[in-house]
């Protein structure tokens, strides 16, 4: 038996909301706990690290083991991995959890495939002050996402071509959850933000799935 923990936060630098959530699963997909909170204004990258902190911090107080996490923010592994210049503090925080958690890995996915996290940190953002709410089954608002996850329901995603004759024709799904699903297609494509148009020449719609568990 193994647990999964997904993370994610939210920014709207407009209204001045921001947010972090997470859920933790077992080895069939099973809700465990998740969590949704507010915090302070921050950088991206501090609001995902604060996401991860406080995930292992649940993690490591229920004793959670083995653990592997999620997130679909590239430059937080990246923090982690090398020697931080910026939000020290957290990342040396979120490095011992880490080490308390026999070294726990650190995976990068797809935002498509974060989605019940990312529901819960904008709900945080949104309706959290300053505060983080535990959550011991999926909350209403995000059992679509969850349910999903637990099915296996396919996601379409954009990416764009190389210059290369080659595309992408296949589903993005591992039955390893420490493979990275962006390793499947890094040879053929590029993945971009959703504000390309599908009748680009150059783009395809990728179907995703959430890694198996």
């Amino acid at each position: 038996m193994y647990y999964k923990l997904n993370v994610d936060g939210s920014c709207c630098h407009t209204q001045c909301n921001y947010g972090i959530g997470g859920v933790i699963r077992d080895h069939q997909r099973n809700w465990i706990i998740g969590f949704a909170g507010g915090v302070q204004q921050g950088s991206p990258t501090q609001i995902e690290l604060l996401a991860l902190l406080k995930g292992l911090q649940i993690a490591a107080k229920q004793n959670q083991l083995p653990l592997i996490i999620e997130t679909d923010a590239q430059n937080v592994l990246g923090m982690l991995n090398s020697p931080a210049l910026n939000c020290i503090n957290i990342v040396t925080d979120c490095r011992s959890l880490l080490q308390q958690l026999d070294r726990a890995s650190v995976q990068v996915i797809y935002r498509e495939q974060n989605g019940v996290a990312d529901t819960l940190a904008k709900y945080g953002a949104m309706h959290v002050q300053e505060q983080c709410l535990l959550f011991e089954s999926p909350p209403l608002f995000a059992q679509s996402y969850y349910h999903q996850d637990h099915q296996g329901i396919l996601h379409l995603r954009k990416t764009r071509q190389s210059s290369s004759s080659s595309y992408v024709n296949s589903t993005v799904c591992t039955k390893q959850p420490t493979l990275v699903a962006s390793a499947l297609i890094s040879s053929f494509a590029t993945p971009v933000g959703g504000n390309l148009s599908s009748k680009d020449p150059f783009v395809r719609m990728m179907p995703c799935r959430h890694p198996p568990l």
